[in-house]
Order: structure tokens, then sequence, then C-alpha cells
């Protein structure tokens, strides 16, 4: 990065603090550490929301606080070197408790949960790691896999329908392997044909999954088949595919993300065609996309850019007023708090405009968006 692409991201964040009055319902700012990888929203208690994240060789429990109605808080925003932001007040915590280091020279790849965060899957270049309802005793799983070693690409998915299984995927290979929890034994292995790029489970189908590969093709795959593959479409995106992700609800939906800049939305029935929408506005490649787990219409995508930009699919087609053209209709919000590129993102479970957000600066963010952004964006579209 030149003197002049720092000058420029340093004015966008001033610029960016000056209005998260107008923005945000509140903003929390905490430096870690060191950068968080991933995290994850783990639904605990009534008071506080609890989020699971992991460094390179290390997991982690943060317990945070927001601030609430009826909480004073300060209008001013709040520059600390550890700890600060915009709309918090005394109450308001972020707290972290160290759960974890792995082996010498392992290093974590990515996590994977249920809803409630009880069950836990810890993928690391030397194996995995499972909690069963207390991160305090990890089981550690040292698999052997059949023709290949474990090596530093491996993860781990757990099938939230079944958790008595879990499924190994490369990114170097073009298998992936489902493992029985109780036996550690291979039960089968299903070929992609291709190097295997990310994989995601579809909502209401245990035995369904998707995959996107290197040749910016999606693949559904059915595990009860000898084929397995259900449907592969052509040609995708235009660039690498980074991401799929299927709709919590809506069993025929599923998103994808492309180093072409794009979030596009199929159905499941018939995605060998033209996606349902193709969403652009990042400036760099789309790296993550997630849907809110409580609104179906709403996704949110993080990338390249340093730009976390939310997306509400309901307002697609619709025309917006001359004054409001500063972005595609769907594009509802976008933050721009972080300065360098976005780790990872995560929705919360119980508020559903909550956001935590990392970067590899080392900065987690938690905040929410002013409420009048959604309650009133109606009116940024023509009759």
């Amino acid at each position: 990065m030149n003197e002049e692409e720092e000058r420029n991201i340093d004015l966008e964040y001033k610029i960016w603090k000056l209005y998260t009055p107008l923005l945000y319902e509140f903003v929390i700012v905490y430096s870690l550490n060191s950068p968080a990888y991933s995290i994850t929203n783990l639904y605990q208690n009534e008071n506080s929301e609890n989020y699971l994240g992991f460094l390179k060789d290390s997991l982690f429990l943060i317990n945070t606080s927001i601030p609430k109605d009826d909480d004073i808080i300060n209008i001013d925003y709040q520059d600390e070197s550890e700890f600060g932001g915009f709309g918090i007040s005394q109450n308001t915590k972020v707290e972290t408790k160290h759960l974890l280091s792995v082996s010498e020279n392992a290093n974590i790849l990515s996590l994977n949960s249920n809803k409630e965060g009880t069950k836990v899957l810890l993928s690391t270049s030397q194996g995995p790691y499972f909690f069963n309802g207390n991160f305090e005793q990890p089981i550690f799983s040292s698999i052997e896999i059949e023709h290949q070693p474990i090596v530093a690409r491996h993860h781990f998915s757990m099938n939230e329908y079944n958790d008595k299984k879990f499924y190994i995927w490369n990114t170097m290979s073009q298998i992936v392997e489902c493992i029985d929890l109780n036996t550690l034994k291979s039960e089968s292995k299903i070929n992609a044909k291709s190097k295997i790029m990310d994989f995601d489970w579809n909502s209401k189908n245990e035995n369904i999954f998707g995959i996107v590969d290197e040749d910016k093709k999606i693949q559904i795959l059915d595990q009860r088949t000898d084929s397995n593959t259900i449907n592969s479409s052509n040609i995708a995106h235009d660039d690498s595919i980074n991401c799929i992700k299927f709709h919590p609800e809506l069993s025929n939906l599923f998103a994808t993300a492309s180093n072409d800049k794009s979030i596009k939305i199929w159905d499941l029935r018939n995605f060998q065609k033209e996606p349902l929408f193709k969403l652009q506005s990042h400036n760099g490649s789309v790296r993550c996309v997630k849907w809110n787990p409580l609104f179906g219409d709403i996704i949110g995508s993080c990338g390249l850019d340093r730009k976390i930009m939310i997306w509400d699919l309901a307002n697609s087609g619709k025309k917006l007023k001359p004054e409001s053209q500063d972005g595609p209709p769907e594009l509802l919000f976008i933050h721009g708090g972080h300065t360098t590129t976005i780790s990872d993102f995560t929705w919360n479970y119980k508020n559903p405009w909550v956001v935590a957000s990392t970067s590899f600066d080392n900065i987690l963010e938690i905040w929410e968006m002013n409420h009048n952004i959604y309650l009133d964006f109606d009116e940024f579209f023509e009759k």
C-alpha cells in the first residue's frame, strides 16, 4: 500500500467517524491481542451477547454487553486505544476469555457450530477439536484420512441435522469425506471432480450440500445417490467463487460470492440459468456472504474493499428517486469502520440488526445501524 492509498483510507475513516451518530445506534470498537480470523455468535442469556472467535493458534470466548434502551449513552465518539466507539454507556463491555491453544506448529483454519453454540467443531491443520457443551474440555480427534494425511488446508464441517458425523474437505483436493464421530472412521467419500473452494449444507435437507470450485462452477450433491451430483452449473461467475451459503429457511435459495466483485442469489431448482439476483457494489473481491438469521430478505457481504454491505432483496426492481441514486436499490447499508481487510462478520441471533466484524489489524467491531435506515427505507423509492 502506497502513501496515497493510506491517506485515502485515513480520510475515509475520519469521515466515517464524523457520521456515526447519523448512521448507527451504537458502535463498539475493541482491540484484540492479535487478528481474529473468524467469529460466530452464541446465544447465551438475556443480557449479554457471546461470541466465539479464533486467532491463528487459539480459540477464545468474547462476552459482551451492548447498550440498552434505558442506558445513559455517550453521544460523542470515544477514541480510546483498546475500547471505544459511539453510543456506548458505562454498562457496555467487552471481555475475552482464552479457551485453548492448539498444538505447536498448528494453525486454526475455521470454526463451525450449531446455533446454540453447544456443539462446536474447530478445524486445525493437525486435526479437529470437537466441543460438546463444555469449552473447558475439548475432545481432540486425530483422524487418519486414507490416501492423504491431514494438511494445512483441511476444513471440517458439521451437519447440524446429524451431529454424530462431520465432513472433511480440502482446498487442495477434490474429495469430501464423511467421518463418524464415534468410531473416527471414514464412512464415505464424494469426488467433487474439481478443487473445492467452499462447502455448505442445505438448511432443510440433511443429505444435500453445495460446493463451489475453482472452475467457477456450483455443484449440488446428494450423499444418498451413487453418483452424488444432482446438478452442476455452467460458469456461474466471471472469476473464482469464494463462498456458498444456503438460506436458513428457504431450502431452494442459496447465495454465492466471487472474486468478480459480485454476489448472486440462486434458485436450487433452476440455477443452471440466470441467478434470481445479482448484487454489485463492492470495489474488490467478495470473500463472504451470510444470511440474516431472522429476516429472510436480508443478506450481508464483506470484501477486500474493507466494507460490509447489507442488502435487502425485497427492494429488487424498485426505482430509486433521483436524489437517492447512490447505489443499487437492494443496497441498504454500508459499514465502513474498518481500515484493513475484514476477516469475518456474524449476525446476532437475538438482535437481528446487530453485527460483529473482525479485521486483520486486531480490531473487533460490534455495531447496529440506525433504526431509521431500515424503517424509513421506502422513502428513497418512487411510488
